[in-house]
This record gives structure tokens, C-alpha cells and sequence, in this order.
């Protein structure tokens, strides 16, 4: 005679392997989700220097002086430690300046634009460089 059903051994077989993909699931979707917000950081310093690098080109170069602005869509700046130890975290912004021509033609100007911010894994820093004929 022929059982028809399912047996306890098939149904502990089948609930072993279903929480071994339950289980990891649950650990690759936070590690997405941070890739995607470090992703995301990223992407948002790199379209804030381009844009700030093109309105240095249109101005036909700046300043030797480093010039600043907080970038408020990046996390940063952050006191680290506290009292007369307290070290001030200068992330959180973009920062430009140029500089004479490294081959020295004086009509050439080196143009640098630098953001930076803070994410878990510590400062991260994208530098954008280009030459400009003034």
C-alpha cells in the first residue's frame, strides 16, 4: 500500500534549507544598502566637483587661495573627541584653488577642486584636476 504525504524528515529538510536562504538574504541586504549609500555619496561629490569645475572654466580660472562651501547633500563636518582635545573634521565641503602651471607657461593656469566627507569606514575624498588657457 502507497502513503501519500509528506514525511518529517522531508519537511526538516525543506525548513533547513529554506532558513539557510532566509538567512541570507537578511545578511547580503544590509551590505547592499550600504554599498548603495556609499554609491550614492560618491556619485553626488563627483556631480558637485564637475559642476564646480566647469564654473571655474566659464570664470577662465580662481584664486591661489583656497575658497570653500559646505556641500549639505554629504555628511560631514564633525568634532571628533571633546575639551582641549577636540580636532575639528573639515569634511562636508568643496574646496578649489589654483595654481601656476607645473610646466610654467604663465598663460595656463592648474585648476584643482576637492570634496570631502565622512562615512563609516572614515573621510573620503574625491580631487578633480584640469588646466585652463587664460
Amino acid at each position: 500500500m502507497k502513503r501519500r504525504g509528506v514525511s518529517l524528515a522531508e519537511i526538516i529538510m525543506a525548513m533547513g534549507i529554506l532558513g539557510i536562504c532566509i538567512l541570507t538574504v537578511f545578511v547580503i541586504f544590509p551590505t547592499s544598502l550600504e554599498l548603495n549609500k556609499k554609491s550614492e555619496f560618491r556619485t553626488v561629490a563627483l556631480y558637485k566637483a564637475r559642476a564646480k569645475m566647469e564654473e571655474i572654466i566659464q570664470k577662465k580660472g580662481t584664486s591661489t587661495e583656497p575658497e570653500s562651501l559646505p556641500v549639505p547633500d554629504l555628511p560631514g563636518p564633525v568634532s571628533l573627541g571633546s575639551g582641549v582635545n577636540a580636532q575639528y573634521n573639515p569634511c562636508g565641503k568643496i574646496t578649489w584653488w589654483g595654481a601656476a602651471d607645473p610646466a610654467g607657461n604663465t598663460r595656463i593656469q592648474q585648476i584643482f577642486v576637492e570634496v570631502c566627507w565622512i562615512e563609516k569606514s572614515g573621510m573620503n575624498k574625491i580631487t578633480l584636476t584640469s588646466l585652463i588657457y587664460r
